[in-house]
């Protein structure tokens, strides 16, 4: 994968965390109270059978997604020890590497079924204002970002 598909898929990736967060808040996956979900609900202006159905998809995926998420996070410790030890195995590194790698594949493609599903449910004005609150999210991250550069705390020199 490219540099810019992987940044294409992380975008798509921000709006299944979205969708994914708000409908699974409450369920095991985020805990607290599912503010975010009210908020985007609400701006999306969403029916009851629509947030019911949104619900269901991420809520029957939860089997799906449970396996996926503790592999990923076994990979990603056995890779951190790997790294650590001593003495340095490039080969071992990479295999960890290439197997962390193939499981954040199959989580991407799982959440963006997920999202495809979920945004399946959505009429197109919804589709279009959850876009651009997706814009202006990045925009206010872009923004953060230049604020955080510019500050001399973070110059190198």
């Amino acid at each position: 994968m490219t540099r810019k598909q992987i940044a294409a898929v992380m975008g798509g990736l921000i709006l299944v965390s979205l969708l994914a967060s708000s409908a699974l808040s409450n369920q095991g996956f985020r805990q607290g109270g599912g503010k975010g979900r009210g908020r985007l609900w609400s701006a999306l202006q969403l029916s009851d059978d629509q947030r019911a159905q949104i619900k269901n998809i991420f809520a029957n995926s939860r089997e799906s997604i449970r396996p996926l998420h503790q592999q990923l996070q076994e990979k990603r410790t056995a890779l951190r020890k790997a790294t650590a030890a001593s003495p340095f195995d490039e080969e071992r590194i990479r295999s960890l590497a290439q197997e962390l790698s193939s499981v954040e594949m199959e989580m991407i493609v799982l959440r963006a079924r997920l999202m495809n599903e979920a945004l399946g449910v959505l009429t197109s004005e919804q589709r279009a204002k959850l876009e651009e609150r997706r814009q202006q999210r990045q925009q206010r991250f872009k923004e953060w970002q230049e604020r955080y550069r510019s500050r001399p705390d973070q110059q190198k020199g």
